[in-house]
């Protein structure tokens, strides 16, 4: 990418996205140890004439700037100047420091907002801002009652301990496989497994009673919103085609409102769901709410469908988990029924979203693909 040409607010950012160019940056400020010869980028996040963040797992080094258990954070903005720091050192955190003493290693990182860390022993941890602990420990609370009293609906982790100053929740980690894993070496096994999710997520919805966050439509909008200037910076026409229809799908949700609202997972995908104990596991809570019925199974849908399109020799298998997770929840005892004009137009929201990620994210080699996911969303709407 030459510098300048998607950004000229930030000329730079042709360098910054050379891993290598980005290491020696690191090492020549002294912050990273020359025996580091590798940076794994984890994330990306750009906001046009502003500034772009990325993460980068490490490799190698016996060095104490050299932490393998740490993220590297860099930063560009209109100076040009990259800037780092470490993840340990994240002020919104300030429990991850404390958990990544004693070798912890993080799992997974979003800057500001949230960090997962292995503690070793069949535990992690969920490190947060502080002030945003008690919700997210009243939700585990809640959905773990929710699996207790009924043993159709999806396990979640237990909660062993709490540090509400720090931001902190410890939970147990559950030993299972993971959804997505099944579909690479499994197929058959992954459909049968997605039945039982389908099966699981509705015995969840009609539970009652929870105190969990109420989901508004305007939150899928906002971020669709939020990645709109990446996308008009990198491909105006499919900023304007994406506002278009994302003011479609919208009306549709509006015009349609669920008769039926219950407990969600809020963002589900197969990363997000292990098969452990003949049981269904869900994982990766922060956004669980009470939503309406389908909401998750149109989530579902919509990823499985853009991985099969960056797999096409996979898409008969995702096409059928995809038909088997809705068979699952129609078929599910006391299942609320769902509304064929809501689930096209969450899968339409959902797969919006993916299409804006694509360039908040600068992940460029997807780019081309993004039309046929405007194309798929438009059915939906």
């Amino acid at each position: 990418m030459a510098d300048g040409w998607l950004d000229p607010a930030l000329p730079s950012l042709g360098r910054f996205l050379d891993d290598d160019a980005v290491r020696r940056e690191a090492v020549a400020a002294g912050v990273l140890a020359p025996a580091v010869q590798v940076l794994a980028r984890r994330t990306m996040a750009w906001e046009p004439g502003r500034r772009c963040t990325a993460t980068f797992a490490l490799d190698g080094g016996s060095a104490p700037a050299a932490r393998t258990a740490d993220v590297l954070v860099a930063e560009v903005g209109h100076d040009q100047q990259l800037r780092f720091s470490y993840a340990s050192e994240d002020r919104a955190l300030p429990g991850l420091a404390l958990v990544l003493r004693g070798g912890a290693r993080i799992v997974s990182y979003k800057p500001g907002m949230s960090c997962v860390v292995d503690l070793a022993d069949r535990r992690f941890a969920k490190v947060v801002p502080p002030g945003r602990l008690v919700g997210l420990q009243t939700t585990f609370g809640e959905l773990g009652r929710m699996a207790r009293d009924d043993d159709e609906s999806p396990r979640v982790p237990v909660v062993l301990d709490t540090d509400l100053e720090h931001g902190v929740l410890v939970m147990e980690q559950i030993v299972g496989s993971e959804l997505r894993q099944i579909a690479d070496t499994a197929p058959q096994k992954a459909i049968q497994s997605s039945e039982q999710l389908g099966r699981s997520l509705a015995a969840m919805n009609r539970c009652r009673g929870l105190q969990l966050p109420t989901h508004r439509v305007r939150d899928d909008g906002h971020e669709v919103h939020r990645c709109l200037p990446a996308v008009r910076a990198a491909a105006p026409r499919i900023a304007d085609r994406m506002e278009t229809l994302l003011q479609l799908a919208l009306s549709k949700m509006v015009a349609h409102r669920p008769a039926s609202v219950g407990p969600a997972h809020g963002a589900l995908r197969t990363d997000q769901v292990l098969v452990a104990g003949g049981r269904t596991v869900l994982i990766d809570l922060d956004g669980a709410c009470s939503a309406p019925a389908g909401r998750d199974l149109a989530n579902l849908s919509a990823y499985l469908w853009w991985r099969s399109v960056r797999r096409p020799a996979e898409a008969a298998t995702l096409v059928g988990m995809a038909t088997a997770a809705l068979r699952g929840w129609q078929t599910a005892s006391g299942a609320a029924e769902l509304d064929d004009r809501h689930s096209s137009a969450w899968r339409s929201l959902s797969l919006l979203k993916i299409a804006g990620r694509r360039y908040r994210a600068l992940a460029w080699s997807e780019w081309p693909l993004v039309p046929r996911l405007l194309d798929e969303a438009a059915i939906g709407l």
